[in-house]
């Protein structure tokens, strides 16, 4: 019953005892058990928390102001920010020790990384295959819409890899959620950042990173989220060390933007005798 409750969670959940118990191929005093031992006392009070989770996973920017509009504070910006912090450091704490270096040997030693991302994080996809791409090669995002070509996606498979952006409000069964299931009927490995309500993406992932991303602003705030890509990057960028630098040199030569000429800020002009 516990991995029906996993699988489908939280949707899973909200029906009968009866339906729950003859999806799980247990007995209605089984379900009932089980919800005592998670530490409930009634399988009503289970239900009432599954619907505050629905509940939250369904909210927007939208919603969210409606429901702080009426208690503006004061120091509404640095309220934020110190929120933002606050979950950089509980996420540091909270992550699963030797998760990281999971991900970032992935990510190193991957024939090829493709990512994408839910409807607010498709530029964390971008950005994230734009600086990888400058540490090692065959990196492509695909933004928040599966564009690739039909080659892109046949020729996945178990030595490749898809970093996944998703964030709430999900849309279930978007482009993002069928790329990454489809890459992993291939063996591909998914690499998924997302926040505490947990993407569905998450039943396709190997690696779940997960963000804190609770904020007193109408938007949620990714501060986190973005903190741990840096992380994950900046690891990349050690383990492969010279060859990245190299790289990222001959990248930095070809690229136009990176062309630019300082002036030569140890000249100084001198005054006139008119000054």
């Amino acid at each position: 019953m516990a991995r029906t409750l996993l699988d489908g969670y939280p949707l899973v959940g909200i029906g009968t005892i009866a339906e729950l118990a003859d999806r799980s191929q247990v007995s209605s005093p089984t379900v009932l058990r089980l919800v005592a031992r998670l530490g409930f006392g009634t399988f009503g009070d289970f239900q009432r928390v599954l619907l505050e989770e629905i509940e939250a996973r369904l909210a927007t920017a939208a919603i969210s102001f409606d429901a702080g509009s009426a208690a503006v504070e004061h120091d509404l910006a640095g309220t934020v920010l110190r929120e933002a912090a606050d979950s950089i450091v509980a996420d540091l704490r909270s992550l699963a020790p030797g998760e990281l270096n999971n991900v970032v040997c992935l990510l190193v030693g991957a024939r090829s990384v493709v990512s994408v991302g839910g409807w607010l994080t498709r530029s964390f996809a971008d950005l994230f295959c734009d600086e990888l791409q400058l540490l090692r090669p065959r990196c492509k995002s695909l933004g928040s819409a599966v564009e690739a070509s039909g080659s892109d996606l046949l020729e996945m498979g178990r030595r490749d890899v898809v970093v996944a952006f998703d964030a709430r409000p999900y849309t279930h069964t978007g482009p993002a959620e069928q790329l990454c299931a489809w890459a992993r009927r291939r063996g591909a490995r998914v690499i998924l950042f997302t926040d505490v309500w947990l993407s569905p993406i998450s039943k396709q992932a190997s690696h779940v990173l997960v963000s804190r991303t609770s904020s007193s602003s109408p938007f949620d705030s990714y501060a986190s989220m973005l903190a741990l890509m840096e992380a994950v990057l900046a690891s990349v960028a050690s383990e492969l060390g010279e060859g990245a630098r190299r790289r990222m040199a001959e990248c930095e030569a070809l690229s136009d933007g990176w062309a630019w000429d300082p002036p030569d800020l140890t000249t100084r002009s001198q005054p006139t005798e008119h000054s």
